[in-house]
């Protein structure tokens, strides 16, 4: 009786390591995105860029992903192109890849990776919860051939307790399309939204507020009131022109961590600046407005010499495509 017991307790603590084991070896998540460019065709080059925890056991020398085609076909992966340490035990991760869809379509580029890092403040249990991004791929061959927006700064930004916290994604599109912004919930299992979710503004009992401008993109926490971390997800539309009407031609959405911290710099504060009067000398504004009017008469005919030229070059380039 006594060996039997023994061996249960055994057992037990065994089993007990590993899953502590399992879940030290997979929490390590911090942000990240996919974006995508055309290459020719229907063969678009994939981009997952990850933020992850860089003094984790956990690491990931691949990423399994899903195209948006896969009709039941396995799950693909992409081997890590590159990875550079950040500050503040941040690395960032690269994988790229190439795919050929099979015509036109709308198509959710996933990743979900086991799991995100410990003690984000307003996704309880994060440690048990996966990190999950995507993104929409639209063929529209009346809307034309589109290329992702692309992320110029990184999902990882600290914010000063106290402070208006503010972050730009630095969204620039390749093709000019017309870019909105939005906030949406962080999701987890199944790329399903994680049902206790909330926005970080919720975390304190304060009335700080958490929001993001639809147009240019700035994300604005005022004031954070609690330290430690948070997970938001920022979502940025596409829309072209096609027709006379705006048509969504592709989405990103970035899953960004916050870490909030005390911090001993405080912003500068301006003395106010004393009113002075400059008396300048008489000026014969008679004689200058016919110089400016003399000058705006020749830009206005090295323009109309320049715009006569384009069309020429447009007219002649563009010929042999319409015959």
């Amino acid at each position: 009786m006594h060996e039997c017991v023994v061996q249960t307790a055994t057992t037990l603590m065994l089993l007990l390591g590993l899953a502590q084991s399992h879940q030290a070896l997979a929490t390590h998540n911090r942000a990240g995105e996919i974006t995508y460019t055309h290459v020719s065709g229907l063969t678009y080059e994939i981009l997952i860029t990850t933020y992850t925890k860089s003094t984790a056991p956990a690491d990931r020398p691949f990423l399994y992903l899903y195209w948006g085609d896969e009709n039941g076909a396995p799950v693909d992966s992409l081997e890590r192109e590159s990875e550079t340490l950040l500050e503040d035990e941040v690395q960032m991760n690269l994988y790229r890849g190439l795919h050929t869809y099979g015509g036109p379509g709308v198509y959710e580029i996933q990743v979900e990776d086991p799991n995100r890092n410990n003690g984000v403040l307003n996704i309880p249990g994060s440690v048990d919860v996966p990190f999950s991004i995507s993104s929409l791929l639209i063929i529209d061959p009346q809307a034309g051939h589109n290329s992702s927006v692309q992320l110029l700064n990184p999902a990882q930004q600290n914010a000063c307790l106290f402070q208006t916290w503010i972050h730009n994604p630095g969204a620039h599109d390749p093709d000019g399309d017309l870019l909105t912004y939005d906030l949406v919930p962080c999701r987890g299992f199944n790329t399903e939204i994680i049902p206790d979710y909330f926005p970080p503004d919720e975390v304190s009992p304060g009335d700080d507020s958490f929001t993001i401008d639809p147009v240019y993109g700035d994300v604005i926490w005022d004031a954070p009131e609690i330290p430690g971390i948070y997970n938001v997800a920022m979502r940025i539309q596409e829309w072209r022109d096609v027709g006379g009407a705006l048509v969504l031609v592709g989405e990103v959405v970035r899953d960004m961590q916050i870490t909030v911290e005390m911090c001993t710099n405080q912003p500068p504060v301006l003395d106010p600046i004393v009113a002075t009067c400059v008396v300048a000398e008489p000026v014969d504004v008679l004689s200058n407005m016919h110089l400016e009017m003399h000058y705006f008469a020749i830009h206005v005919k090295q323009l109309a010499q320049v715009l006569k030229s384009r069309a020429t070059f447009y007219r002649v380039a563009m010929e042999p495509l319409l015959d």
